[in-house]
């Protein structure tokens, strides 16, 4: 993190040696050495102990920061994968709509082309009857003036 907690100096615990303050009635300076040094090594126990604490504490937190940049990388992909899918759809949508539109448009030229050629067929039938009305005029006219000529031969 910051700074290694082994390398700071431990501020926590201060001694100051008041000969007349700190002495207990009574108490002997050879006591007071033995007491001093029991405190010191006791403060060295302490010491070691917050420093194993922080450095386990300190792993738990870097394991954790990994996991957590692990999880974040993943939700950046899956929300990419995920916006690429909804762009697809999109895409896939328009598609599907000018397909349709196509589709609608060719039908309506089919509907046409069949109208055309309704009309063409209707036109082609109403010339046949015409033509055959006219050939049937033709050959009738044809009929009555060998007829007439044929009287016209005979008197």
């Amino acid at each position: 993190m910051s700074a290694d907690p082994k390398k700071l100096p431990d501020t926590s615990i201060r001694f100051s040696i008041d000969t007349d303050r700190n002495l207990p009635q009574g108490a002997l300076p050879g006591t007071m050495t033995a007491q001093i040094q029991k405190l010191l090594a006791d403060n060295q126990t302490l010491q070691r102990e917050k420093d194993e604490i922080e450095s386990k504490f300190s792993e738990k937190i870097e394991t954790l920061e990994s996991s957590l940049q692990i999880e974040k990388e993943k939700r950046e992909e899956a929300e990419e994968r995920a916006q690429i899918a909804e762009e697809e759809l999109i895409k896939e949508k328009k598609e599907k709509m000018d397909i349709k539109v196509r589709l609608e448009n060719e039908n309506e030229i089919e509907k046409k082309l069949i109208e055309k050629e309704n009309d063409r067929k209707q036109i082609e039938l109403k010339l046949k009857y015409e033509t055959e009305a006219k050939n049937d005029a033709i050959s009738k006219t044809e009929k009555a003036e060998r007829s007439k000529k044929t009287e016209i031969e005979t008197v």
